[in-house]
């Protein structure tokens, strides 16, 4: 802050950040008032990028008879959520607030998004009729993304206008910046062994692919099986893109035959810390005795059939045979 007439005590900010579309961020100065009474314009400076800057005066009424011409002041108030997943539907919360001596009439609020994967449920203008000194508005919107928007900060453009007492019209644009974030969603796409069929006593392979059907990279994926049979239960799988799928593989020993149940657990990380997942499958053992039983029944059942066709198809006629 440059002074102009004010002592500015402290607030000086080399460097504030950097600062997205529809992001704000308050900052404070201290000063002391002049000896004289009067009105003074203490200047904000603010530097950007690229040699940009700009020049904001802010006035300071000393003990003065002089009025700072009176209209209202219209102040928003953005309330968002800190990310969105694509695909998913949010709210936005805006305030509006007079804070001048006026009341602002015929207000009007347009929503305007720069991009077609966000796209507004609710109506995309709102119509206030007059907000008096110190009263405040809330409008509560609604928004819908697509599965497929790019990641990132997206902006949604308010446009705010408004006629003040004497007729004219002002007109306010603000920024609600959305931060579109990816979220990894991990599934069961297969479950196989190998052999295909097991049987008690056996040594197989349990194979389990694992698929991401979310919008981010799940990271440091492993999965365990909690199953009353011997073996490796614990699958490192590594990262696994959006769209793909990666396989977990188990090597059990058969210790036991039946409707095995067990329960398979996937831990894994994305931008919004570490999650995992759990669910109950089943996995089926077949005794060496019911083998035995099928084979014969399957071979009687076959030399069934070739007597049978021996006797209606291959029999000649006058041999005897009834």
């Amino acid at each position: 802050m440059v002074g102009k007439g004010i002592e500015v005590i402290s607030g000086g900010y080399n460097r504030v950040g950097e600062l997205g579309p529809g992001q704000s961020i308050p900052i404070s100065f201290l000063i002391r008032a002049p000896t004289e009474t009067g009105v003074y314009f203490p200047e904000v400076w603010i530097r950007v990028s690229e040699g940009k800057s700009l020049k904001f005066p802010v006035p300071v009424n000393v003990n003065s008879e002089v009025l700072i011409q009176q209209k209202p002041r219209i102040s928003i108030l953005k309330q968002l959520p800190e990310s969105v997943v694509p695909g998913d539907d949010f709210t936005a919360t805006v305030i509006l607030e007079n804070s001048g001596q006026l009341s602002a009439s015929n207000l009007r609020i347009t929503v305007n998004s720069s991009t077609s994967s966000i796209t507004s449920k609710t109506p995309s203008t709102i119509h206030i009729a007059k907000l008096g000194p110190g009263e405040h508005y809330t409008a509560v919107m609604e928004f819908s993304t697509d599965k497929r928007s790019p990641l990132g900060l997206r902006p949604v453009n308010l446009v705010l206008e408004f006629q003040e007492p004497d007729g004219s019209y002002q007109k306010q644009v603000e920024t609600l910046g959305i931060n579109i974030r990816g979220k990894a969603r991990l599934d069961i796409s297969q479950i196989t062994t190998d052999p295909v069929r097991i049987k008690k006593g056996d040594q197989f392979t349990l194979i389990i692919r694992i698929e991401n059907t979310g919008t981010d990279d799940a990271k440091s994926v492993d999965a365990t099986i909690e199953i009353p049979v011997s073996g490796t239960k614990e699958a490192f799988v590594g990262k696994i893109e959006p769209g793909n799928d990666a396989p977990a593989p188990f090597n059990l020993q058969a210790d036991q035959a039946g409707d095995i149940p067990y329960t398979l657990t996937i831990r894994y990380e994305d931008d919004y810390g570490t999650d995992r997942i759990e669910q109950e499958l089943h996995l089926n053992i077949s005794s060496t005795d019911n083998l035995a039983m099928i084979l014969g029944i399957v071979l009687v059942l076959l030399i069934a059939g070739i007597g049978g066709y021996w006797y209606f198809f291959r029999r000649k006629p006058g041999t005897g045979n009834v």
